[in-house]
């Protein structure tokens, strides 16, 4: 289960366009079977952080993991 805060989603590019639930989702799906869950978070926010490149943000970047074992 991965939870997100609209930081993760509404993150914009340097050409302003936003992240969106498209682009984590498939981050997301693509690391679940071969990662552990705080790789996928760091994965999550690498990936954000290379989308919106550098600069300020402006929100919070939240996301949780749970997994069942």
């Amino acid at each position: 289960l991965l939870l997100y805060s609209d930081g993760v989603t509404e993150a914009w590019s340097p050409d302003e366009v936003e992240y969106g639930v498209e682009r984590l989702s498939h981050v997301a799906s693509s690391s679940l079977m071969d990662t552990s869950p705080r790789a996928l978070i760091n994965r999550c926010i690498e990936d954000v952080a290379g989308f919106t490149g550098p600069g300020s943000r402006r929100d919070d970047l939240t996301l949780m993991v749970i997994a069942r074992s």
